[in-house]
């Protein structure tokens, strides 16, 4: 995302001799489809608000559905190697690069998600997480409580016990094994497959 700052500042700073230039064109990786929650409230808004401000100067363009890689543990070195100009990064995909991200997933430290992704956002920017300081940070969000799926009724904790159930990040995991559950941490993008095709899996 270092590409991106500098790419962007490189065009204001050079626009008064080159303003018939063509647009730098930027490639932001995304895992799943532009019909997410997600892309709809957080990265569309973004995109359009980029292109609309920066039309004729930049120009950000979405590849869909892991057409870049729909794997969510690569989308950091993406990003790295050049492959993609920004991604859509799960922190909890790759913990042992965002390990200090862990913080921001337990439970009851937050009135909503806006408090949380603030904070988050903030510590991204000042540089108070290990593994954020190769990135430019565009937007750091947090999701609202997430809520458990199963073909089995669950009136209680106690009929966590056996199921297998599909998590986000380690901390998830950790939580419901507490309870007898088995997690697998599974990218959301790979989660149909995982149910049509048999137990959840790896």
């Amino acid at each position: 995302m270092h590409r991106f700052a500098r790419a962007v500042g490189f065009c204001c700073l050079l626009l008064p001799n080159f303003a018939a230039a063509e647009p730098i064109n930027l490639k932001l990786s995304f895992f799943t489809s532009d019909r997410s929650q997600i892309y709809q409230t957080s990265v569309k808004p973004f995109v359009d608000a980029v292109n609309e401000a920066g039309e004729g100067l930049v120009h950000v363009e979405v590849y869909f559905s892991g057409a870049i890689s729909g794997v969510q543990s690569l989308q950091p070195q993406l990003v790295s190697d050049g492959t993609a100009d920004l991604a859509v990064i799960v922190p909890g995909q790759t913990p042992g690069r965002f390990h200090d991200t862990a913080v921001l997933e337990l439970p009851g430290l937050f009135r909503d998600s806006r408090e949380a992704s603030r904070v988050f956002t903030h510590l991204a920017a000042s540089g108070l997480l290990a593994g954020y300081e190769d990135f430019y940070v565009v937007g750091a969000f947090v999701s609202g409580a997430e809520r458990i799926h199963s073909r089995k009724p669950v009136a209680t904790s106690a009929d966590l016990k056996g199921l297998t159930i599909r998590v986000n990040n380690q901390t998830e995991a950790d939580t419901l094994q507490k309870f007898g559950a088995l997690p697998v941490l599974l990218a959301i993008n790979r989660t149909s497959e995982a149910l049509r095709f048999g137990p959840l899996r790896q």
